[in-house]
Protein backbone atom coordinates (compact mmCIF):
# COMPACT_ATOMS: atom_id res chain seq x y z
CA UNK A 1 0.00 0.00 0.00
CA UNK A 2 3.00 2.05 0.06
CA UNK A 3 4.10 1.94 -3.13
CA UNK A 4 0.66 1.52 -5.27
CA UNK A 5 -2.94 0.94 -5.11
CA UNK A 6 -3.95 -1.96 -6.81
CA UNK A 7 -7.71 -2.11 -7.74
CA UNK A 8 -9.00 -4.90 -10.70
CA UNK A 9 -9.75 -3.22 -14.05
CA UNK A 10 -9.50 -4.61 -17.71
CA UNK A 11 -7.00 -4.14 -20.40
CA UNK A 12 -6.46 -5.09 -23.41
CA UNK A 13 -5.46 -9.20 -23.91
CA UNK A 14 -2.07 -8.18 -25.53
CA UNK A 15 0.17 -5.40 -26.26
CA UNK A 16 1.09 -5.76 -28.91
CA UNK A 17 4.58 -4.28 -30.46
CA UNK A 18 6.15 -2.50 -33.80
CA UNK A 19 9.18 -1.56 -34.26
CA UNK A 20 9.59 -1.07 -30.46
CA UNK A 21 6.79 1.10 -30.17
CA UNK A 22 2.79 0.21 -28.85
CA UNK A 23 0.75 -0.05 -31.53
CA UNK A 24 -2.38 -1.78 -32.85
CA UNK A 25 -3.15 -3.31 -36.43
CA UNK A 26 -6.32 -2.75 -38.04
CA UNK A 27 -7.35 -4.96 -40.65
CA UNK A 28 -10.97 -4.36 -42.97
CA UNK A 29 -11.90 -6.20 -46.30
CA UNK A 30 -13.00 -3.69 -49.17
CA UNK A 31 -16.58 -4.44 -50.38
CA UNK A 32 -17.46 -1.20 -53.02
CA UNK A 33 -14.37 0.62 -52.68
CA UNK A 34 -10.96 0.94 -54.25
CA UNK A 35 -7.65 0.75 -52.09
CA UNK A 36 -6.58 4.20 -52.66
CA UNK A 37 -9.71 5.76 -51.82
CA UNK A 38 -9.91 3.73 -48.68
CA UNK A 39 -6.52 4.28 -47.98
CA UNK A 40 -6.67 8.26 -47.89
CA UNK A 41 -9.87 7.87 -46.34
CA UNK A 42 -8.66 6.22 -43.16
CA UNK A 43 -4.97 7.87 -43.89
CA UNK A 44 -7.96 11.11 -43.39
CA UNK A 45 -9.95 9.75 -39.86
CA UNK A 46 -6.67 9.04 -38.46
CA UNK A 47 -5.12 12.38 -38.84
CA UNK A 48 -8.29 14.28 -37.75
CA UNK A 49 -8.64 11.73 -34.79
CA UNK A 50 -4.97 12.02 -33.84
CA UNK A 51 -4.45 15.56 -32.22
CA UNK A 52 -1.80 14.49 -29.97
CA UNK A 53 1.43 14.89 -30.71
CA UNK A 54 3.03 11.19 -29.18
CA UNK A 55 0.56 9.54 -31.85
CA UNK A 56 1.27 8.45 -34.83
CA UNK A 57 0.25 6.12 -37.43
CA UNK A 58 1.52 3.98 -40.18
CA UNK A 59 -0.34 2.54 -43.49
CA UNK A 60 1.18 -0.70 -44.06
CA UNK A 61 0.04 -3.74 -46.41
CA UNK A 62 -1.70 -3.97 -49.67
CA UNK A 63 -1.94 0.04 -49.75
CA UNK A 64 1.77 0.29 -49.08
CA UNK A 65 2.44 -2.75 -51.88
CA UNK A 66 0.41 -0.23 -54.17
CA UNK A 67 2.53 2.77 -53.43
CA UNK A 68 5.67 1.11 -53.87
CA UNK A 69 4.19 0.12 -57.13
CA UNK A 70 3.02 3.17 -58.49
CA UNK A 71 6.37 4.79 -57.28
CA UNK A 72 8.08 1.53 -59.42
CA UNK A 73 6.05 2.40 -62.23
CA UNK A 74 6.69 5.89 -61.85
CA UNK A 75 10.65 5.64 -62.31
CA UNK A 76 10.47 2.88 -65.28
CA UNK A 77 8.04 5.84 -66.89
CA UNK A 78 10.91 8.52 -66.40
CA UNK A 79 13.83 5.94 -67.21
CA UNK A 80 11.72 5.06 -70.29
CA UNK A 81 11.71 8.53 -72.09
CA UNK A 82 15.09 9.24 -70.58
CA UNK A 83 15.93 6.09 -72.77
CA UNK A 84 13.82 6.36 -75.83
CA UNK A 85 15.51 10.33 -76.06
CA UNK A 86 18.96 9.10 -75.90
CA UNK A 87 18.09 6.10 -78.56
CA UNK A 88 16.52 8.81 -81.15
CA UNK A 89 18.80 11.56 -80.52
CA UNK A 90 21.58 8.96 -81.34
CA UNK A 91 19.41 7.70 -84.39
CA UNK A 92 18.20 11.63 -85.77
CA UNK A 93 21.51 12.43 -84.97
CA UNK A 94 19.67 16.01 -83.71
CA UNK A 95 18.32 16.64 -80.12
CA UNK A 96 15.44 18.75 -81.86
CA UNK A 97 13.74 16.11 -83.12
CA UNK A 98 13.95 13.95 -80.57
CA UNK A 99 12.22 16.57 -78.18
CA UNK A 100 9.77 17.68 -80.87
CA UNK A 101 8.68 13.62 -80.97
CA UNK A 102 8.65 13.73 -76.50
CA UNK A 103 6.25 16.56 -76.21
CA UNK A 104 3.76 14.17 -77.90
CA UNK A 105 3.79 12.26 -75.31
CA UNK A 106 1.83 14.75 -72.56
CA UNK A 107 -1.03 15.33 -75.12
CA UNK A 108 -1.25 11.56 -74.58
CA UNK A 109 -1.72 11.38 -70.70
CA UNK A 110 -4.24 14.66 -71.27
CA UNK A 111 -6.29 12.35 -73.05
CA UNK A 112 -6.06 9.50 -70.49
CA UNK A 113 -6.93 11.89 -67.55
CA UNK A 114 -9.91 12.85 -69.89
CA UNK A 115 -10.67 9.37 -70.50
CA UNK A 116 -10.54 8.27 -66.62
CA UNK A 117 -12.34 11.09 -65.13
CA UNK A 118 -15.10 10.58 -68.09
CA UNK A 119 -15.22 6.54 -67.35
CA UNK A 120 -15.23 7.39 -63.39
CA UNK A 121 -12.07 4.36 -63.29
CA UNK A 122 -9.63 5.48 -60.51
CA UNK A 123 -5.67 5.41 -61.14
CA UNK A 124 -4.37 1.99 -60.97
CA UNK A 125 -1.80 -0.06 -61.83
CA UNK A 126 -3.42 -0.69 -64.89
CA UNK A 127 -3.58 2.31 -65.54
CA UNK A 128 -0.57 2.85 -65.29
CA UNK A 129 0.56 0.09 -67.18
CA UNK A 130 -1.73 1.68 -69.94
CA UNK A 131 -0.24 5.00 -70.17
CA UNK A 132 3.38 3.39 -70.17
CA UNK A 133 2.09 1.23 -73.44
CA UNK A 134 -0.19 4.60 -75.01
CA UNK A 135 3.20 6.30 -74.52
CA UNK A 136 5.19 4.21 -76.74
CA UNK A 137 2.69 4.04 -79.84
CA UNK A 138 2.22 8.16 -79.31
CA UNK A 139 6.40 8.17 -79.80
CA UNK A 140 6.26 5.34 -82.34
CA UNK A 141 3.38 7.36 -84.52
CA UNK A 142 5.24 10.56 -83.70
CA UNK A 143 8.83 9.12 -85.34
CA UNK A 144 6.76 7.71 -88.58
CA UNK A 145 5.97 11.08 -89.04
CA UNK A 146 8.92 13.32 -88.21
CA UNK A 147 10.89 10.29 -90.37
CA UNK A 148 8.35 10.99 -93.16
CA UNK A 149 8.67 14.88 -92.91
CA UNK A 150 12.60 14.49 -92.77
CA UNK A 151 12.47 12.35 -96.03
CA UNK A 152 10.52 15.10 -98.05
CA UNK A 153 12.79 17.67 -96.63
CA UNK A 154 15.88 15.52 -97.73
CA UNK A 155 14.45 15.96 -101.57
CA UNK A 156 14.40 19.72 -101.38
CA UNK A 157 10.18 20.20 -99.92
CA UNK A 158 10.09 23.51 -98.00
CA UNK A 159 8.99 22.96 -94.55
CA UNK A 160 5.21 23.42 -94.73
CA UNK A 161 4.96 21.40 -97.62
CA UNK A 162 6.94 18.62 -96.26
CA UNK A 163 5.22 18.65 -93.43
CA UNK A 164 1.32 18.83 -95.37
CA UNK A 165 2.40 16.04 -97.43
CA UNK A 166 4.28 13.70 -94.75
CA UNK A 167 1.12 14.12 -92.50
CA UNK A 168 -0.94 12.93 -95.43
CA UNK A 169 0.65 10.42 -96.50
CA UNK A 170 1.31 8.97 -93.17
CA UNK A 171 -1.96 9.94 -91.37
CA UNK A 172 -3.56 6.23 -92.53
CA UNK A 173 -0.62 4.34 -90.88
CA UNK A 174 -0.69 5.72 -87.71
CA UNK A 175 -4.54 5.81 -87.19
CA UNK A 176 -3.83 1.90 -87.96
CA UNK A 177 -1.59 1.74 -84.91
CA UNK A 178 -3.93 3.72 -82.21
CA UNK A 179 -7.01 1.62 -83.20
Amino acid sequence: SSVAKVEARTGPAEIRRIEGQRGIRIHARLASVDLAGARNEVARVLREAMEDDGVTFEISGQAKSLDDSLQSMMFAALLAIFLVYVVMASTFESLHHPLLIMCTVPLAVVGVVLAVALTGLTISAMVGIGVIILGGIVVNNAIVLVSAINLRRGQGMELSAAILDGASTRVRPILMTTR
